[in-house]
């Protein structure tokens, strides 16, 4: 689950963007005019060395820009482009960092009154090229409100290093346990003027032609038939209302026709239950001595019962599917502690429940996104699970995969627990959202080479090479934008072409599993909310699937003439089930069709072509070869290809802002000694 459900209140900013300060001044633009809509002043906040002090004068939202002007300088803008107002000084500023495009979020909140606290106004927290490094470092900033002061924190590992700024005297009090301090820059910053909104793209001609290469002697890596796989989350239906009502593994109706029949149509998938709540979760087994009461768990909508446990394993299994389950890191833990180890007394019930009945678990994950646990801690924790795992299901042949550690890419604390549990564990996972839902300039984002690109991690592939190149490689949970999507962008067609993008470019970086945020719940969900029809994803997963094998082939493109790198892109794998290799291309400009020639990669027989398109991007549904595709009386609908034979099969016609899967007959390849996978 998406991160932004922990509490706001108490916020943090990733100090990756700390972790780039060394002898200059780290400043975010304050106002430190009254707290009024006044606009045009700002006072940059730095961190200095600890001998330092100063007045802390409030400051605002100045709405100056969205980037960084400097290496060093963060621009704060409201969302809305106006600054929080604050009449009565009872406001204070909140951070919270995520993502790797718009990497963090501000919010004004009201200080010291609980029940008065509320979100005012948000603004974007941006690097100087749209990604904030290591946004899961252990080291993070934030503000805090207390009785009589402002806290500015700096966080490692959960523990609340405080720099106190005293709101009567206006000094910091010298707690620096890192040597840095906090103060407001007396000398003003010249205003930074905003940058004229980029295009979509560079201007290109109306046709461009482009030559197809494809590596045909070998495969370069090696997916897996459960690469489309997807989740489910633990939501309560209040959170974010209305996109995860009745979404909650816990009440989704499991009977919908059009959810089995989805799921049904991806299997064999993975179907992930998990989030952030699989760490509030605890499980109510009386049957093997341990219940939600037992763990204070007092919470129904965080309590499962063993008939819903086996009602998912029911339908996992029906819909010829198996359970990646992700269990509680911390209820186990005295008084939640994260220093200490886990008591696995909870999660045993649930095992032995699971071994005895035979449920169908591919494996089990151990918490959720919690890289403030230390390394060695959580390493000693997966170690006590997999002695379990063994003693509970003997069979290897029959026993579930232990699989971690469900964190967002995170290169130095992977480095340091993956080696420890190298010997254990069998599946490297890890969570990657590219943009934010809550940013109104999404929509514009989500089609640009920069975007797109942002979905490879080389760091976790790195990690994994070194470490433990054994196991396999997911990604656990994915959506184009955290804080449950945005709604008609990463519902609709937009989204089509970062998914689509995402299966191939990861198939050839060696995973096998990609797990979507959500198969239901969100506005990032497969399905739709309201009815439970497909959503354009669900149609790419749908065919990269039935299409796309197991053998991954290189593949690129070279230009004639106009340059369009990274605005049209191609993946390539051996056609699943049949000696023949399937393309995947997708053009993400708005008005150039490109001529693909295929004579390079050999003799074209035929192709059978899946062209999909869509009235506009913010469309719920698409066109498979100019033809709408609808569900009809609850039934999904046949996507049936279109052929193409003779000369013309050696040039593919990609039209703008369109997605082809075209199965190409004819050439000696790899997968000429078929069938392939």
């Amino acid at each position: 689950m998406d991160s932004i459900r922990k509490s706001l209140r108490y916020a943090v900013v990733t100090c990756a963007i700390v972790a780039q300060i060394t002898s200059s001044a780290y400043a975010l633009e304050g106002d430190p005019c009254p707290w009024t809509d006044k606009q045009g002043c700002g006072m940059p906040l730095r961190l200095v060395a600890c001998s330092t002090t100063s007045v802390m004068q409030k400051f605002n939202f100045v709405p100056v820009g969205d980037n960084i002007t400097n290496g060093t300088s963060i621009i704060l803008k409201p969302q809305n482009g106006v600054p929080a107002s604050c009449m009565n000084g009872d406001c204070c500023v909140n951070v919270m960092a995520w993502g790797t495009h718009v990497g963090a979020i501000v919010w004004a909140t009201h200080c010291g009154d609980e029940a008065k606290s509320k979100e005012l106004s948000r603004a974007f927290l941006r690097t100087e090229d749209g990604a904030i490094v290591n946004p899961t470092s252990d080291k993070c900033l934030g503000l805090q409100s207390g009785p009589g002061k402002t806290q500015i924190v700096l966080v490692e590992c959960g523990d609340a290093l405080h720099f106190d700024i005293d709101t009567d005297t206006g000094t910091i009090s010298e707690q620096c346990n890192y040597g840095l301090c906090l103060e407001l820059d007396s000398t003003k910053p010249k205003p930074t003027p905003s940058p004229p909104p980029a295009p979509p793209s560079p201007p290109f001609p109306s046709t461009i032609r482009a030559n197809a290469n494809v590596g045909t002697a070998a495969s370069i890596a090696t997916s897996a038939d459960t690469m489309v796989s997807f989740n489910l989350d633990w939501h309560k239906n209040e959170e974010e209302w209305p996109v995860w009502v009745n979404a909650s593994a816990l009440i989704l109706d499991l009977d919908n026709p059009l959810l089995r029949a989805t799921a049904t149509a991806l299997s064999p998938a993975m179907l992930r239950i998990g989030g952030s709540e699989g760490d509030v979760l605890c499980y109510d087994v009386p049957e093997y001595n341990s219940t939600c009461a037992d763990m204070n768990q007092t919470d129904p909508a965080m309590c499962l019962n063993m008939a819903r446990f086996l009602e998912l394993g029911k339908f996992a299994a029906s819909t010829g599917n198996k359970i990646a389950f992700g269990l509680n890191a911390i209820w186990g833990r005295p008084n939640q502690d994260i220093a200490k180890p886990l008591d696995l007394s909870n999660i045993r019930a649930l095992l032995t429940f699971a071994a005895k009945n035979d449920m169908p678990i591919y494996g089990w994950e151990l918490g959720n996104e919690k890289p403030k646990i230390p390394a060695e801690v959580m390493a000693q924790d997966y170690h006590n699970l997999k002695k379990l795992i063994v003693e509970l299901w003997p069979d290897v042949n029959n026993r579930p995969k232990l699989i971690g550690n469900d964190c967002n890419a995170n290169p130095g604390y992977l480095n340091s627990w993956l080696p420890l549990v190298a010997d254990v564990l069998d599946v490297l996972t890890y969570h990657h959202y590219d943009g934010y839902g809550l940013d109104p300039n999404l929509g514009s984002q989500i089609l640009t080479p920069k975007f797109l690109d942002g979905t490879v991690q080389p760091e976790v592939n790195a990690a994994h090479k070194n470490h433990a190149p054994h196991t396999q490689l997911w990604v656990g949970e994915a959506a184009a934008a955290w804080h449950s999507g945005r709604d008609g962008v990463t519902n609709a067609f937009a989204s089509s072409f970062w998914y689509a993008d995402a299966l191939g470019g990861l198939s050839a970086r060696g995973h096998s599993g990609y797990c979507r945020q959500t198969l239901y719940g969100g506005n990032y969900g497969l399905l739709n909310r309201t009815n439970f029809e497909p959503n354009p994803d669900f149609y790419i997963g749908k065919l990269f699937h039935d299409l796309m094998g197991n053998s991954v082939l290189a593949a690129n493109v070279s230009f004639n003439g106009s340059d369009a790198t990274g605005y049209l892109r191609m993946y390539a794998q051996c056609t699943r089930g049949a000696a023949d290799m399937t393309l995947l291309v997708m053009n993400v400009l708005p008005n150039t069709t490109v001529e693909l020639s295929l004579s390079d990669i050999g003799t074209v027989a035929s192709r059978d072509d899946y062209a999909i398109t869509a009235h506009d991007l913010t469309s719920r549904y698409i066109n498979l070869n100019g033809n709408p595709v609808t569900v009809n009386d609850g039934v999904l609908p046949t996507l049936t290809p279109q052929s193409v034979t003779g000369s013309a099969a050696g040039t593919l016609s990609v039209q703008p802002r369109s997605i082809v899967f075209s199965v190409v007959k004819g050439p000696t390849s790899v997968c000429s000694a078929g069938p392939a996978v």
